[in-house]
């Protein structure tokens, strides 16, 4: 064979394997058998399979990637619709997809050491194609040092050019950053029973949710008022991709003033979406999430 033939196909290997080098690779994953995992409860297992059987049911037809060790501390299951595209529900990358038509539910368990596991994380994920109302949902409970407690429930709403428009975040937390300080205020009532307010009706949803962003208001007039929420002056850009110096300090009047302004109109933005989606927001909410479950 020419010389030239070989380096031909020499250099044409080497391309070929720095391409796949250079290719991300999967998480090591491998497959798990639900009757060999050890609960730390009989509540934990029960709860942990009825939620399972739920969301079997509730997705026919749709794709399923069997319950797997997925690096880490974590156990997945998970489920996607038709239009997600298998990779991206292999990946679990569906579970921060913002597009028209995604579905997904996904399972997690949480372990230290296997066969030992406990905690629980639930994701679930409804974007229709049509309509204006989509629903992100996340609860994790149990997960000690590796997962906080959490139950949040986003929703977006899209134009009719199927634009992101607006997105509202309702639950356990409410947060609202000013300038580089990010306030929140905590539901006084446990988790389960927000959500089982949120899911009783229309009219409860909306109650429970403006209850918080007025608590939220008047965490930042106690924050502005006390000096919480700091100002900051920013040095020249030095080159070099190093962001330039900045020197906190307070608030002027002026700022300040601004500032409440602003965050007054993110919450008064907030309230008139309730207003508006309170019925179509609880409907997508108590059709997708099994509140009686969780």
């Amino acid at each position: 064979m020419p010389r030239v033939h070989l380096l031909t196909l020499s250099l044409a290997l080497l391309l070929s394997m720095l391409a796949r080098a250079q290719q991300p690779k999967p998480p090591k994953t491998s497959s798990m058998n639900l009757d060999d995992l050890s609960f730390e409860s009989k509540h934990e297992s029960e709860r942990y399979r009825a939620l399972r059987a739920w969301m079997q049911k509730h997705s026919p037809g749709w794709q399923h990637v069997p319950l797997e060790r997925r690096g880490g501390n974590f156990l997945t299951e998970r489920w996607c619709g038709p239009m997600v595209a298998p990779d991206l529900c292999a990946r679990g990358a569906v579970v921060t997809s913002e597009k028209r038509g995604t579905a997904f539910r996904s399972l997690e368990l949480l372990h230290h050491q296997m066969p030992k596991v406990f905690g629980l994380v639930v994701d679930l994920g409804r974007f229709p194609e049509t309509g204006e109302v989509a629903l992100r949902f996340r609860v994790s409970e149990g997960g000690k040092t590796i997962v906080n407690d959490q139950m949040e429930a986003t929703f977006l709403f899209f134009g009719e050019d199927n634009r992101l428009r607006e997105r509202v975040s309702i639950g356990q937390t409410m947060k609202l950053r000013v300038v580089d300080t990010s306030l929140s205020v905590v539901s006084p009532d446990p988790w389960r029973e927000t959500l089982k307010k949120m899911a009783a009706s229309p009219q409860s949803f909306q109650a429970v949710a403006t209850k918080q962003l007025d608590a939220l208001q008047a965490r930042l007039d106690e924050a502005l008022a006390k000096g919480e929420i700091m100002g900051f002056d920013q040095g020249p850009y030095m080159g070099g991709g190093i962001p330039p110096e900045r020197t906190e300090r307070p608030l002027t009047t002026e700022e300040r003033q601004a500032e409440a302004r602003a965050a007054k109109a993110e919450i008064d933005r907030q309230k008139a979406i309730l207003v508006k989606h309170a019925a179509a927001m609880h409907a997508l909410l108590v059709a997708e999430v099994p509140v009686e479950l969780l």
